[in-house]
């Protein structure tokens, strides 16, 4: 008997209770259709329809459009990432210094005091999401927000999609969800484990269940509810098989790539910064990773204050010697190293990048690196600074309103129609019914001119709605 993947109770579901002990859940499930739809069963289950959520502006679109299909309130963190006002930044790129650095990171994590004190103000509130890792492998300290959630008897669900592998290396940090005491967490399996594309591990811990702040009883109803009624059991396979492989040699496969990893950066020149450290022969492997990093997360600046890295353009020159990068923002690359990789995959990235400078600068003239500094800002403003919502993104997505193109010049002041959303990372700039402001706009024609598409927008259009 194959089981059923949606309602196991053979096989599927002796493979999914393997997978609960591997991953120090109390239940797992197996999602083929990628966390996305896992992470829109989690919200269902914990806020259900016309609930209140808790997140950061710098939220994955998944979570954007779970919310507007379940007519969620969503309330926002105010604290480092977030700030209710109308101002806008209003420099220009001559007004930043040629030294100055772009931030090790574009996004900021969430803090444990900016969700204590929005729990505080919105009591109502009864379940939070967060993202850790995020993209670029920072990680927040999910075990304070954890207790802050409980002591506040609410939910903490964590978009865990690029930290599967945390949960099989006893000798570095961060913790994994499970770990830290969140209630329920989603992990894309093909992003850092040997998993095909859209398989996903949906994870609930026995504390949350035996609480109450999250039922197993009602995700499992609801798992028919958004995935499909004939999920793949390939994929469900590649999920059971690589559960068995990082229980039997995942942690060998973790330090062998952050031993590799640490060589390679010990080998690069001082032009580039990287986001974790080298490791020397006489420290623990424990003791070189900052708590809040991925470990097997590379994010790579320039090395020096006065310069600034043209990462797209280091990263078109590296594909064309067969290395291709995860992807990259204006001023940063994010490599994501496979577990799998050897010695010579490591040399001859290190190859790749000593030859970028044979081919001329990689890094910004003056003039471009003002101009990169500038959009980053304007990237960094646009999260911190919430536009006017005019409707509930549910209902601009599913409007019985008027819809129209407009062109991007044109566009100033409209209520936009859809999410407008930079991808990747795919964290929105604009949800749907909030209005288009001049700096989203000044943001994307500069995002376009680097090469960075933007969902939302087509030949440069965007769909606005008449009110």
């Amino acid at each position: 008997s194959t089981d059923d993947i949606n309602q196991p109770a053979g096989p599927a579901l002796a493979a999914m209770q393997k997978a609960a002990d591997a991953f120090l859940a109390g239940v797992t499930r197996f999602i083929t259709c990628g966390s996305t739809c896992a992470i829109h069963i989690l919200l269902a289950a914990a806020a259900g329809r016309k609930g209140s959520l808790l997140i950061p502006r710098a939220s994955h679109q998944s979570v954007l459009y779970a919310a507007s299909l379940l007519d969620l309130e969503v309330l926002f963190l105010e604290s480092d990432t977030v700030r209710h006002t109308e101002e806008a930044y209003s420099g220009t790129a001559d007004a930043l210094p040629a030294s100055h650095a772009p931030a090790p990171y574009l996004f900021q994590p969430v803090s444990a005091v900016s969700v204590e004190q929005a729990l505080k103000k919105h009591p109502q509130c009864k379940t939070v999401l967060i993202t850790s890792p995020d993209y670029y492998g920072q990680c927040c300290d999910t075990a304070l927000i954890a207790r802050i959630c409980h002591q506040h008897n609410a939910c903490l669900l964590v978009d865990e999609a690029h930290g599967a592998h945390f949960p099989f290396s006893k000798i570095t940090r961060p913790y994994s969800a499970m770990a830290s005491g969140a209630d329920a967490c989603v992990q894309s399996g093909h992003k850092t484990l040997p998993v095909l594309t859209q398989g996903a591990y949906l994870h609930l811990s026995r504390e949350g269940i035996a609480s109450g702040r999250i039922s197993d009883e009602r995700v499992a109803a609801l798992i028919p509810v958004y995935q499909t009624s004939s999920p793949s059991f390939l994929i469900a396979a590649s999920l059971d098989y690589a559960r068995a492989l990082m229980a039997l040699k995942g942690e060998s496969l973790i330090s062998r790539q952050i031993s590799l990893l640490s060589t390679f950066i010990g080998k690069m020149s001082p032009r580039f910064s990287f986001s974790v450290k080298t490791i020397s022969p006489h420290q623990q492997a424990s003791e070189a990773w900052h708590l809040e990093n991925d470990p097997l997360r590379i994010v790579i600046t320039a090395g020096h204050h006065s310069k600034t890295l043209h990462a797209g353009t280091v990263k078109q020159r590296l594909a064309k010697t067969g290395t291709h990068i995860e992807f990259a923002d204006l001023t940063r690359l994010v490599l994501i190293p496979s577990l799998f990789h050897n010695e010579s995959d490591w040399e001859r990235l290190a190859d790749g990048f000593k030859n970028l400078f044979s081919a001329g600068s990689v890094t910004a003239s003056r003039d471009r690196q003002l101009s990169l500094l500038d959009a980053e800002h304007k990237w960094q403003q646009c999260l911190r600074v919430l536009p006017e919502s005019v409707m509930k993104p549910g209902d601009a997505l599913f409007r019985q309103h008027p819809c129209e193109r407009k062109t991007l010049k044109r566009a100033e002041g409209l209520v936009s129609a859809q999410a407008l959303i930079p991808y990747p990372p795919g964290v929105p700039l604009v949800w749907p019914g909030e209005q288009i402001e001049k700096r989203h706009l000044d943001l994307i024609g500069q995002l376009l001119e680097n090469g960075i598409s933007i969902t939302g927008v087509q030949d440069g259009f965007v769909n606005a709605i008449k009110v």
